[in-house]
């Protein structure tokens, strides 16, 4: 059975309490595959590509699932679009991506609220 899906977000859990970049340390699944010889893998990517070059790479399917967290399951703390469109905290909590994507809906994430990724996350 596999942990990850492809589009799912995921980020190495050791960058727990750090400051990221989301165009650095933001991976997105591109799929699941078996090669002819060795252990599955997964093919992985930018999730925020910063230029037109696509870098995919592919990883050992257990490696991945141990040492990464799909971004929506990890802890963060969020910030809000107000009415004047300037960005603001949105509280002194951590929080989920789904949590969040279920009190606000899912069309108000992430065009006015969405994580701090310099703040860092917390694994739930």
């Amino acid at each position: 059975m596999q942990k990850f899906k492809p589009d799912d977000k995921i980020a190495l859990k050791v960058y727990e309490n750090r400051p990221i970049d989301k165009c650095e340390h933001i991976y997105k699944v591109v799929n699941l595959y078996k090669p002819e010889k060795g252990e599955e893998q997964y093919t992985i990517e930018f999730a925020e590509p910063t230029d037109l070059f696509h870098n995919t790479m592919a990883l050992e399917k257990n490696y991945i699932e141990k040492n990464y967290i799909d971004i929506n399951n990890a802890l963060w703390y969020f910030e809000k679009k107000d009415v004047d469109g300037k960005w603001e905290k949105l509280d002194d909590y951590r929080h989920t991506i789904k949590e969040i994507e279920k009190t606000f809906g899912k069309e108000k994430f992430p065009k006015f609220i969405q994580p701090i990724y310099t703040l860092g996350f917390k694994l739930s």
